[in-house]
């Protein structure tokens, strides 16, 4: 059946019904940013240039001129699977379509149109596929989003589960059942296979970007598609990823895989040591700068792959090249995959970015986005940090040179960190974020991860420890098994059993319960203590639930109320002071705010 809307029309239609998620990564990244915070990221539309054909130009939908009909791809749902089609034909794959980045090139200054300055809201490349349109020769307009986006999705799921996917296998019959068929009603069938191969080209593109885990998988594959015999209207799109030397066999696959599992944990493990996400990147950008030097040869050989392997180009060289000698070291897209997988296993939101011969990273760091290329910060001599969390002017996203500026793609909102005190967190903030910048910048709170700050969940009695023991400066403390439930080596055993030394806390029966939530009058307890237990000049008498109070804690919470420490809610019903209920991390920020500023 035929499908046509004005682009105006299919525009409203998208918004409404909403194109399905992107299937996510793991960690903070997964949490949908707000559309004023979120610009930034990588721009889809640098990789139409790589994907589209004679005949065939790549847009968005919000680039065709209002009032022109629109062709929509209409998905075909079914369980059956491309692959079991008998009328499917066989084709032929021949080459694989291949993409290669050098490093960037002098082609002179130059301005950068007002459409590439993009202020798009995406994290991902596979999260604006929904938006992508086909412009044919005669000049119809055909909407293949949906179908675009529901194939991203399963190959993207089936790539992220490593070994256990088709890709990693090359089960080809599996891979064809992870791709999509659509109808093209109303479009001469000799657009059928062009448009079916710039569909997997493109969803091929953004799932590789997305997703640097897939270093057997990149730089090169098979995009396969055309229309299915004996019907009409419809057409098919999969992919089948081509491997280079030295990733041809499941084995060979397998076991670099576990050697980069392992080194990637290595240096996880390593970066833990940072808590802040300023110091966590500037280590995974060290690292990569120290153990990795450009591979001016891999540019210098067409038949490079061929000869050595497709490393340079994937994550796996950034990282086992150093350790392996059969990895070669990396090209820009090694530094940049690399660059992306520590900081998605560690739960910062990265992606890859492509650009006039180049590639580098963008990275949220709080509502911001920011560059990173470890590929021109490392050098013969050593690495710098030129190009470390950098601020793209308006113009033009690198400065190579004082003669030379590359316009490789614009992000207006690009911002410059220059102090690892900057708030990194991706958490929403309102009230909090004054407080929170307090306790960060002095070093008394840190996040539950280094990009979440967790303000809206509910502190420990072991967590406002560790903030009070912060605060002193973490004296050394002599263990000793005061607390049944405090054993050695724990991160809060020297918090709790120094407040516990100062006269600060004290347990129940020997306990002290670290993993219970703390309630607003035990901390004004604990900090009533610590101030010395000076006399109250609060008024509890005006607060509705003020009974509620324990006798053990009713000079303390007078107190803490008097010194504007430990302030009142409000209700319809008038005031209260809700002392047995727990406190929020940024409840807390504030609580410490208000004592020590």
């Amino acid at each position: 059946m035929k499908k046509r809307l004005t682009a105006c029309l299919l525009t409203a239609a998208m918004l409404c019904t909403g194109a399905p998620a992107a299937f996510a990564t793991r960690g903070p990244q997964d949490v949908p940013a707000e559309p004023e915070q979120a610009a930034g990221g990588a721009d889809i539309s640098t990789l139409y240039g790589e994907a589209a054909e004679n005949g065939i130009q790549i847009l968005s939908v919000d680039d065709v001129p209002a009032g022109e009909e629109m062709i929509v791809a209409e998905v075909v749902e079914d369980d059956s699977g491309i692959s079991t089609h008998a009328s499917l034909p066989k084709i032929d794959k021949g080459e694989p379509r291949v993409r290669r980045f050098s490093a960037p090139q002098d082609t002179g200054a130059g301005m950068i149109s007002e459409q590439d300055k993009t202020t798009s809201n995406f994290t991902t490349y596979g999260d604006q596929l929904g938006k992508v349109a086909f412009k044919l020769e005669n000049g119809q307009n055909i909407y293949v989003g949906a179908a675009m986006k529901k194939m991203y999705d399963n190959y993207r799921r089936d790539a992220l589960k490593g070994e256990g996917s088709a890709a990693f296998a090359g089960d080809e019959a599996a891979l064809e059942k992870l791709g999509v068929k659509y109808r093209l009603s109303g479009i001469d069938m000799d657009y059928y296979g062009l448009i079916a191969n710039q569909v997997s080209w493109l969803v091929y593109q953004c799932v590789d970007y997305d997703t640097p885990e897939m270093f057997y998988s990149n730089s090169s594959c098979y995009a396969l598609g055309g229309e299915v015999e004996g019907t009409s209207d419809m057409a098919y799109s999969f992919i089948i990823p081509a491997y280079g030397a030295g990733f041809r066999t499941v084995i060979q696959r397998k076991k670099i895989k576990d050697q980069l599992e392992a080194k990637v944990k290595e240096i996880i493990s390593e970066g833990a040591a940072y808590p802040r996400a300023y110091d966590k990147m500037k280590f995974f950008h060290d690292w990569l700068c120290r153990n990795n030097s450009y591979n001016d040869d891999a540019m210098a050989s067409g038949s490079y792959s061929e000869e050595v392997s497709d490393a340079p180009w994937s994550c796996a060289s950034g990282i086992l090249s150093s350790t392996n000698p059969k990895v070669a070291g990396p090209v820009c897209e090694g530094y940049a995959r690399a660059f992306a997988l520590l900081c998605h296993r560690a739960g910062i939101t990265c992606t890859v970015v492509t650009g006039s011969g180049h590639m580098w990273n963008n990275l949220r760091y709080d509502h911001k986005w920011t560059g990173v290329d470890a590929t021109w910060d490392d050098d013969d001599s050593g690495w710098n940090y030129e190009y470390f969390l950098t601020k793209c002017n308006g113009q033009f996203g690198h400065k190579l040179d004082d003669d030379n500026v590359e316009p490789y793609i614009a992000y207006p909102v690009l911002s410059k960190i220059s102090s690892a005190k900057e708030l990194p967190f991706y958490d929403k903030l309102t009230w909090q974020k004054s407080a929170l910048q307090f306790v960060y910048d002095n070093g008394y709170m840190n996040g539950l991860t280094c990009v979440n700050f967790g303000v809206n969940q509910t502190i420990t009695r072991a967590e406002f420890a560790a903030i009070l023991y912060n605060i002193a400066g973490k004296p050394a403390v002599a263990y000793t098994d005061r607390f049944s439930d405090i054993p050695r080596g724990k991160w809060y055993t020297n918090a709790v059993l120094w407040t516990a030394d100062q006269g600060i806390a004290s347990g129940d029966k020997g306990k002290f319960m670290p993993n219970a939530k703390i309630t607003r009058e035990q901390i004004a307890v604990m900090l009533h203590n610590r101030a010395g237990k000076p006399e109250g000049k609060g008024d509890l008498s005006r607060f509705a639930d003020y009974a509620k109070v324990h006798s053990w804690a009713l000079n303390a919470m007078v107190w803490a109320n008097g010194e504007q420490i430990i302030n009142g809610k409000s209700n319809k019903d008038g005031l209260y002071l809700d002392p047995l209920t727990g406190i929020t991390r940024g409840e807390t920020a504030a609580v410490f705010k208000n004592m020590l500023s």
